[in-house]
């Protein structure tokens, strides 16, 4: 059988101050030696790990960034010295006090993990219209926090049914283990938290950056959840501020078949065809994440107009400058300091496959009747998109 007791990864976040660790059986495990610094320098060591159940599904076999003594490099990756967080000794006592109560040491960890915070912002998608790019930006700005990944997925994984850790994420956890990058770190410790799928562990992700003024994430499969998932992101969140994304819904539907063809070719180990691109939008997804008339539909039942913006990939492409100071304004932050953001990065760009204008022609027949519905909402813009497909 698998060895399932996994190492502890220490990690400590930008925004935070907590320190984490985590291992297998879908959530976090204790190691045998819990070890941590004591007030005289010494190191004081934990009681071993209680049985786990063989049948819990097995999220991580390594505790990846961890030394074979348990302990987390003396110095990360790039050559920074870790820095250990004042928490440290509390935490520690913490995972003890649960481990004596015959409670899961995740507990622990979320009862230290900061205050719960409400999200200022949630950016809800929709997929392949810039949110990569949007995230990236935000986390440059000083006064915003955004957790890292890019995507917490909790209403998703709640109401959708997706895979609530990324795939970034079980790679690092199921690998060798190697230290921990920051970025890494700060994803690992929020997922496993959000992986618990309580209302509270989801809030004190955000309580970590609470020096920041303004906090919030970006998921952009939350622009399909059903009505009692928004239902439930209203009475969570408050009032927060509600952020979509959008493009030429022919063009975001291509481009989110093709970087699923060009996964499932990569898979295979082959080249990537227009036939490929054009099985995977029978995908109903693919559709769906393209009729933005109903996710706006939607989110106005339970959020005042004033309090949802809406922007398009084309002001990305054409005055990114402007996109962000009109989305700071509204989240009520100033402008980002000079040179602070990297306007003209690219993020997550697909590939450069040019499909057919037959098959978008045969894509718009599809979504005809979404341009009739945007283009009382925003008739100039789709007015362009469709030049292209009537001109």
């Amino acid at each position: 059988m698998r060895e399932r007791h996994a190492r502890w990864v220490e990690r400590r976040a930008p925004g935070g101050d907590d320190l984490d660790r985590a291992g297998p059986a879908g959530l976090v495990q204790q190691d045998h030696h819990l070890a941590h610094e004591g007030r005289g320098g010494g190191m004081v060591k934990a009681h071993p790990d209680p049985p786990v159940d063989p049948s819990a599904p097995l999220l991580a076999g390594s505790g990846r960034g961890v030394n074979r003594a348990g302990r987390l490099p003396a110095r990360q990756a790039g050559g920074c010295p870790v820095r250990l967080p004042s928490m440290r000794r509390r935490l520690a006592g913490a995972v003890r006090t649960a481990m004596r109560e015959g409670r899961s040491p995740l507990s622990a960890i979320l009862e230290t993990a900061g205050r719960p915070r409400r999200p200022d912002f949630i950016g809800i998608g929709s997929e392949k219209c810039g949110t990569t790019w949007l995230w990236d930006r935000l986390r440059e700005h000083p006064a915003i926090g955004v957790p890292a990944p890019k995507e917490l997925r909790f209403f998703a994984a709640r109401y959708l049914g997706t895979q609530p850790v990324s795939n970034a994420t079980r790679a690092l956890l199921n690998g060798p283990p190697r230290p921990l990058g920051v970025r890494q770190a700060e994803a690992l410790r929020n997922e496993l938290r959000v992986l618990n799928l309580t209302d509270d562990s989801y809030l004190r992700v955000f309580g970590s950056y609470a020096e920041r003024q303004v906090v919030g994430e970006v998921s952009p499969m939350y622009c399909v959840l059903p009505p009692e998932g928004v239902a439930h992101m209203r009475r969570l969140c408050g009032d927060s501020r509600i952020i979509l994304l959008m493009r030429d819904p022919v063009q975001r539907m291509i481009s989110g078949a093709k970087m699923k063809a060009a996964e499932a070719a990569a898979e295979k180990g082959e080249a990537l065809t227009e036939a490929l691109i054009a099985r995977h939008l029978e995908a109903p997804i693919q559709e769906r994440l393209s009729r933005y008339s109903a996710m706006i539909a939607l989110y106005r039942r339970h959020w005042p107009e004033d309090r949802i913006l809406f922007g398009f990939i084309d002001d990305i492409r054409e005055d990114p400058r402007a996109l962000m100071d009109r989305i700071f304004s509204f989240l009520g932050v100033g402008p980002a300091p000079e040179g602070a953001l990297d306007y003209e990065a690219r993020s997550n760009e697909g590939r450069s496959f040019k499909v057919s204008a037959e098959l978008e022609a045969a894509v718009y027949g599809r979504l005809r009747d979404e341009y009739d519905a945007l283009a009382e909402l925003f008739p100039e813009r789709v007015a362009g998109w469709r030049a292209r497909y009537e001109g």
